[in-house]
């Protein structure tokens, strides 16, 4: 399942790069956010939207303005 959304290569980036590594979480739920974390992503990206079921792809994996205070 990680290997599809490339959080294995978190760890990686960090060692070869040595800048802080961010990962832009287009997934549904906070779940991936949390493994990249734990992977040792230093930020995340997550989109706000007002309304996660307006007619976009970009609203489905969004979270609501609502929700965003316990997305942090």
């Amino acid at each position: 399942m990680l290997d599809g959304i490339n959080l294995k290569y978190i760890p990686y980036l960090k060692k070869k790069f040595k800048y802080p590594v961010a990962y832009s979480d287009h997934s549904s739920s906070e779940y991936f956010s949390h493994l990249a974390l734990y992977q040792g992503a230093n930020m995340i990206e997550k989109t706000i939207t007002e309304n996660k079921f307006f007619k976009s792809i970009e609203h489905c994996m969004s979270i609501e303005t609502k929700d965003a205070a316990k997305y942090i």
